[in-house]
């Protein structure tokens, strides 16, 4: 891809382009809350237990978006996408591993705190 005129009707193009994305990212972002809402009393789920999924839908709607505005105008954003997914890949692994470690630490402390259990229970 050549550098952009500004007087291309390339550029008129992308730039409407980019404008549908942007307006139909718009509608799904604010459409997600409601969305989620009758689904949780569809289901009867608390809508308190949709919160993270609608923060992570909402911010992936955002950076989907975003590249797909930016690779419009020929930026090329896999490298940027492969950083951030490797990333979150290492921490979602990471979390794993540490996962038990950290369930036995708190319970050794709720058992200590607590102590639910003495000398000659059944």
């Amino acid at each position: 891809m050549g550098s952009l005129n500004l007087d291309s009707p390339e550029l008129l193009v992308r730039v409407i382009e980019s404008i549908v994305i942007a307006t139909i990212a718009f509608l799904l972002f604010f459409g997600l809350k409601r969305a989620l809402h009758l689904l949780s009393q569809r289901a009867s789920i608390p809508a308190l237990a949709f919160t993270p999924v609608r923060v992570l839908l909402r911010y992936s709607i955002l950076v989907m978006a975003g590249a797909l505005i930016l690779s419009r105008f020929g930026i090329n954003v896999n490298g940027i996408l492969t950083v951030v997914a490797t990333g979150l890949a290492m921490v979602a692994i990471g979390f794993v591993a540490v996962w038990s470690v950290l369930s036995n630490f708190l319970c050794t402390f709720v058992l200590i705190i607590f102590k639910p259990f003495s000398v000659g229970d059944d």
